[in-house]
């Protein structure tokens, strides 16, 4: 699948000082795909950091546009949340 940042999410990964690499790393192998509704879809992944940190990145696409359009992008540490 093809994909197109939106500018809200290229803002939102310099914002958060999200590495792009990690973002593409998500696209091409993520952890966990599911789908919400209207065809809008979060890609997954958990990353550690270089001191240990464990941080999940998570990419909204929107489905229904071709390429798909990356809708946002963050980063959280709050795993219990959003890991099954």
């Amino acid at each position: 699948m093809k994909f197109i940042f939106s500018k809200h999410a290229s803002e939102q990964i310099a914002n958060r000082n999200i590495e792009q690499a990690d973002v593409l790393n998500v696209l091409e192998s993520p952890d966990e795909i599911f789908e919400l509704e209207n065809n809008q879809i979060v890609y997954q992944k958990l990353f550690v950091s270089s001191i240990g940190i464990k941080y999940l990145v998570r990419v909204f696409i929107n489905g229904n546009q071709n390429p798909a359009l990356i809708k946002t992008v963050y980063l959280t540490t709050k795993l219990g949340k959003y890991i099954k």
